[in-house]
């Protein structure tokens, strides 16, 4: 699989196809999630790890490209993405099996014709998800590592949703670290702050 913007989450039912708006795809925030990592392979004099959000947007092939080129076992990581996204849509199929006896012959037909429909949607959506986690565990692992203290994102939507994957992602570590989020205003602009502990 390669990675590629699917749309927002579907929700399969018995009734039809519907779509959560409000559930981005994970892809949406993959390019800055690659920046951010960017940041900290650079070599710097002052420890201040940087990122220009005015830089050039990855396209699909550059995306896979970059995980090609930087994490050295990227085959299995492939592997494992694809392999979480087909047991997902497996957990769909048995969700559909679980209820049957809960439904019409119409509505279960129409519920298994609809996830097969959109299996390839759900495939990617989910394959799209797990390389974002990826990501967020590689910035995790840099921030440790580099012992960074504070991070400062631009009050934008996707760099407020990375800054709170990587506080879970620093929390959920066997190692834990804690953290907080706070919103600064520095020169006019709204600013997130991320204090790591």
């Amino acid at each position: 699989m390669e990675v590629k913007y699917a749309g927002p989450k579907v929700v399969l039912g018995k009734n039809g196809i519907e779509f959560d708006n409000s559930k981005d795809d994970k892809y949406i925030y993959i390019n800055v999630a690659i920046q951010i990592y960017n940041a900290f392979l650079h070599v710097y004099d002052d420890k201040i790890y940087t990122y220009d959000t005015h830089c050039k947007r990855l396209n699909d092939d550059e995306i896979m490209d970059f995980i090609k080129n930087n994490f050295p076992n990227y085959k299995q990581e492939i592997k494992k993405a694809e392999d979480r996204a087909e047991w997902y849509f497996e957990h769909e199929m048995k969700n559909v099996e679980i209820h049957k006896d809960m439904l019409s012959s119409a509505e279960y037909e129409t519920w298994v014709k609809n996830v097969k429909l959109l299996k390839n949607y759900v495939l990617q959506r989910h394959f799209n998800k797990n390389i974002y986690y990826l990501l967020i565990d590689k910035i995790s692992e840099c921030i440790k590592q580099s012992s960074t203290q504070q991070m400062y994102f631009p009050m934008y939507q996707n760099f407020v949703h990375i800054a709170h994957s990587i506080q879970c992602a620093l929390n959920e570590d066997p190692n834990p670290k804690t953290s907080k989020m706070d919103i600064y205003e520095k020169d006019g602009k709204m600013i997130v702050g991320l204090d790591i502990d």
